[in-house]
């Protein structure tokens, strides 16, 4: 059961210790609270397979954009990533973070999970995933952040990049 197996993974890398190491490393309760209190290992887990899925049993999907229930997008998302889509491996797009204007960039904590589309045969090529983005020895936060990691795994693989200089998404 994966429940059984990674739910309670979170406890074990948000030891009270590691709440002391984020304090001490300048982080606040709400975001140590936003490492601890949400599951996101087990999320990008459930991404993963998602990504598996695609990946092994689908040839006509392309592209893939992994969201979350509380995200929005522009009506002409689709269209923007689209029109740039067959010279890249990932696009993205600049979006409102919680009511700020955010210029996205292809690296950890300046990107978010639903600002980009990424080419599934670009993922099957490299085998990349979430949870194998994370480093070896991960701290809650790494999870907290595997959005960016994994785009700089992609970078370092070689992904052509596009970025759309507009604000098509909001992320709440």
């Amino acid at each position: 059961d994966v429940f059984q197996i990674y739910g309670s993974y979170l406890s074990t890398i948000c030891t009270p210790w590691a709440k002391k190491t984020f304090n001490y490393m300048g982080y606040g309760p709400w975001e140590i609270s936003r490492f601890c209190d949400v599951n996101s290992p087990m999320h990008y887990l459930f991404v993963d397979l998602i990504l598996h899925y695609l990946k092994s049993y689908t040839s006509r999907c392309r592209y893939v954009v992994v969201t979350n229930a509380d995200n929005s997008y522009t009506p002409s998302f689709y269209r923007e990533v689209m029109n740039r889509a067959n010279h890249y491996d990932v696009v993205m797009t600049n979006f409102i973070n919680h009511g700020t204007i955010f210029r996205v960039e292809p690296r950890r904590g300046y990107i978010d999970l639903g600002a980009y589309a990424t080419s599934i045969p670009f993922l099957r090529q490299t085998g990349i995933s979430f949870t194998g983005s994370v480093p070896a020895r991960p701290m809650a936060h790494d999870y907290h952040d595997v959005d960016g990691i994994f785009i700089e795994k992609l970078k370092l693989h070689n992904a052509r990049i596009a970025t759309i200089d507009l604000f098509l998404f909001n992320h709440n």
